[in-house]
């Protein structure tokens, strides 16, 4: 482990065992306890909205790491997200981009039969496609593994 990181633990553990003032703001103005409720779900988002892109001090950052556990555990329970296919990711990039499946198809070299089974979800996008489609995208291939 480098210095720099040793010095950064021994930080931490040392906040974690005398709470600044600031700490204790957060605290107060919204306590780290299990969300029950979407009114306190928009509460938490408010605050944690407020901490982001802003420089932290060790404090802030470990009370925004765990609202942000706070806030996905009660996301995850009550408002999961739906499954993303690679179709579903295709069509909402055709669609963003107003461009038919016939005009991806010639402007990728995809068979336009190979297109339209990815949009069904009937074949997966191989390493070939998500780099063509990425190129033609603008997008890193990458967006198309779910």
């Amino acid at each position: 482990m480098s210095t720099a990181a040793a010095d950064s633990d021994a930080a931490r553990a040392d906040s974690a065992s005398r709470p600044t003032s600031r700490y204790m703001e957060l605290v107060e103005a919204f306590p780290l306890r299990p969300i029950r409720t979407d009114d306190q779900l928009a509460a938490a988002t408010a605050v944690m909205r407020s901490l982001l892109g802003i420089e932290l001090s060790v404090d802030e950052a470990d009370y925004l790491d765990v609202l942000g556990d706070l806030i996905r555990a009660y996301e995850a329970e009550h408002h999961p997200m739906p499954q993303v296919t690679q179709g579903d990711i295709l069509r909402a990039l055709l669609e963003d981009r107003g461009v038919s499946q016939a005009e991806l198809a010639a402007a990728t070299g995809i068979a336009d039969s190979n297109v339209s089974a990815m949009l069904a979800n009937r074949r997966g996008i191989s390493k070939a496609n998500m780099i063509a489609l990425g190129k033609f995208f603008g997008v890193e291939p990458g967006r198309f593994l779910v």
